[in-house]
């Protein structure tokens, strides 16, 4: 009796399994020129051992013939569990979405008897061995790196003629460093944006083997081949690298810090003192002092928000009036909340600099496209991120 069948992978390495009309599985046995034998993929079970059998002629490849009947009834839910898998793995062989994301979409489409019976630990490694399959070997020394990424076949021209196109002129540019994703012996992944009508374009990536401040030298010494604009304005954090290396190879630009980073920078001072975490967010937050610590943290926040000359007048007025109402505070607030000012006077006036933290009438305050991408780049990528993945992505 003629059968039509199809092929699905199975859980094994490199093997595949048929699944024909009547729902039963086989394992294929051996090929010889008249076709293909089968076996019931239950054969080698030691709970099972059916000794079914099956046989795909040469002359109808897509039809196959049951020699012998099956001691157990149809393999219906293994088979759909199988389907599933093999839709994982072909998804994750083929497209740049995590492990996790591609196994929570092909879990939301499978009927739920057979959702829960697939586990993510159980697929994980499956869904490894796919990834680690498809990519080539990763190139060990720098310098093999450098050569390989000189092979035609591995580049892709994205956009052409961007310096005659005018597309980048006179815009803004993100730029931002990640250290937990990145290949092996590199330091960190620098990359560049272009915000261009709202829209954020990535246009440089560069791994980098140092954190040194002649590398950001260097780096820069680049970045001036491809940014042509005069006077580009740059958003960046408060890397101290960053910022010197900014004002010394892109003298004419802009340079405005991230408003987000400086905000995450006060509150977090703020947060490792001890007697004032607690009435920022611990038990304490509902006492009337937490409301008027809260107050100060937010004033101090919105002095990027003035122009450039009114901001250190604008610490100094902070600071008065906290002062006017210490003395009902105990001497232990008072002595890390002097703690939290000095910091802000020796570290963002004197260090920093105002013109360097300040947003007053900026179209883009943050650096938010930069986070946005590297915590999707995070999720998508490893955290020891190979080169084949840095590509694909």
């Amino acid at each position: 009796m003629y059968r039509t069948f199809v092929t699905i992978d199975s859980t094994r390495k490199s093997s595949h399994l048929y699944y024909d009309e009547s729902c039963f599985l086989w394992r294929k046995n051996k090929i010889s020129a008249n076709g293909t034998y089968l076996s019931c993929w239950r054969k080698a079970k030691v709970e099972d051992n059916c000794s079914a059998a099956a046989f795909i002629p040469a002359e109808t490849p897509n039809m196959l013939i049951q020699r012998s009947v099956h001691d157990h009834g149809p393999d219906d839910i293994e088979c759909k569990k199988m389907l599933a898998i093999s839709k994982m793995k072909q998804k994750v062989a083929t497209e740049s979405t995590s492990k996790r994301e591609v196994y929570d979409n092909v879990i939301a489409s499978t009927p739920r008897a057979i959702a829960r019976l697939i586990t993510y630990p159980r697929v994980e490694s499956t869904l490894n061995r796919v990834q680690a399959r498809d990519k080539p070997k990763a190139p060990q020394p720098i310098e093999e790196f450098w050569s390989t990424l000189q092979m035609p076949e591995i580049q892709t021209k994205f956009l052409e003629g961007l310096q005659r196109s005018g597309f980048h002129m006179g815009q803004t540019y993100h730029m931002d460093g990640t250290f937990k994703t990145c290949p092996p012996f590199f330091q960190q992944l620098f990359t560049i944006h272009l915000n261009y009508r709202g829209h954020a374009f990535p246009l440089l990536y560069s791994l980098m083997t140092s954190k040194s401040n002649n590398s950001y030298i260097r780096l820069f010494q680049f970045i001036k081949t491809v940014i042509h604009d005069g006077s580009p304005r740059v958003i960046s954090d408060y890397k101290l690298g960053i910022l010197s290396v900014v004002s010394q190879e892109l003298r004419l630009s802009q340079h405005q810090g991230c408003w987000f980073h400086f905000c995450k920078a006060l509150r977090l001072h703020m947060m490792q003192q001890d007697h004032l975490s607690g009435l920022i967010s611990g038990n304490d937050c509902h006492l009337p002092l937490s409301a008027t610590i809260i107050k100060v943290l937010k004033m101090t926040m919105a002095l990027a928000l003035l122009p450039v000359n009114r901001i250190t007048d604008g610490l100094r007025q902070i600071e008065a009036a906290f002062r006017l109402r210490a003395q009902n505070y105990s001497r232990d607030v008072q002595e890390q909340m002097n703690t939290f000012f000095a910091y802000v006077c020796t570290y963002w006036i004197d260090q920093i600099r105002p013109e360097r933290f300040c947003v007053y009438k900026q179209p883009d305050r943050t650096n938010n496209r930069q986070e946005n991408f590297r915590c999707t780049f995070g999720m998508t990528a490893l955290p020891v991120m190979s080169h084949w993945m840095l590509k694909k992505l």
